[in-house]
């Protein structure tokens, strides 16, 4: 079935139906006391802080800020979607996915469980909030060059999930993106053509909760800062990147791709699975 997603007005969000608990639909509440407009979630949700503007600014260590892509993205037109009965979610379209504040407005929330693969088309520019979340089921991911952005929340619970590859061509990764994804054992940022100067920004902690995080394979660059959920990961990258230095910050274990000895040792990898046979012994790697 193929599926037209009607577009999201702000008024669509301010409606409460008759009988619902205005504090589940987020509503704002008034304090009486002090007559002061209260959000009841304010500290219980964490927020992206985005930059106003959205024209790309320098920051301190010289990178463009391409956070705003999160916020300036438009909302995809003909945004459509379609779920194959082998359990394939397949979302088309031009622009951003809408961003869903209630997980029961995701118009395949009642069909969650039966997602196994999502297949994010060209023309889609960004993932929207809590698009995925709760698809305990979901075990293959493939997103287009496309996409610039992963909103937070995107892929929460996708218990399913062991190792995830995105396009270099990614430029933000929200917070909580892959939060309690429990058995989620890596994560790859692929390189991009013709652009070696390609960043993904990390926004806090993309993935809370992930206990079982081995490594984090990063073709490109990154920039990050205390992502806990690093702490004891192997981050597998350039020499001299901003990766290698925002590692320490981490407290990872950083390993430079030229110092990877693999002679005498053969390895593939099947259906996200890794396997390696030889008759040596990995050495421990250091980065000089």
């Amino acid at each position: 079935m193929t599926e037209k997603i009607p577009a999201i007005t702000e008024d669509d969000d301010k409606q409460s139906p008759e009988g619902e608990n205005p504090l589940e639909n987020g509503e704002i509440l008034k304090n009486e006391e002090k007559q002061e407009t209260v959000n009841p979630f304010e500290d219980l949700l964490p927020m992206f802080r985005f930059r106003k503007s959205a024209e790309p600014t320098e920051t301190e260590d010289g990178l463009e800020d391409e956070i705003a892509l999160m916020a300036a993205d438009d909302e995809a037109e003909d945004f459509a979607w379609e779920l194959s009965e082998d359990g394939t979610l397949t979302i088309s379209g031009n622009g951003a996915m809408p961003n869903w504040n209630r997980e029961i407005r995701i118009p395949w929330y009642e069909q969650r469980k039966e997602i196994k693969a999502v297949d994010i088309q060209n023309g889609i520019t960004g993932i929207g909030k809590n698009s995925f979340s709760g698809c305990s089921n979901l075990k293959k991911i493939k997103i287009a060059d496309s996409v610039k952005s992963i909103q937070y929340g995107a892929f929460r619970l996708c218990n399913s999930l062991t190792y995830v590859r995105i396009p270099g061509t990614i430029r933000v990764i929200g917070y909580s993106a892959f939060e309690s994804c429990e058995n989620l054992l890596g994560f790859e940022i692929e390189d991009v053509k013709d652009d070696s100067d390609a960043i993904t920004d990390f926004i806090g902690d993309p993935f809370v909760g992930c206990e079982n995080l081995a490594e984090v394979v990063i073709h490109t660059d990154a920039h990050f800062n205390e992502v806990e959920s690093f702490f004891n990961t192997f981050i597998i990258g350039k020499k001299g990147s901003m990766a290698e230095t925002c590692a320490a910050s981490s407290w990872s274990n950083f390993i430079c791709f030229e110092e990877i000895d693999v002679s005498g040792i053969n390895w593939s990898i099947t259906d996200n699975v890794l396997t390696i046979k030889g008759d040596s012994v990995f050495s421990e790697f250091k980065c000089p």
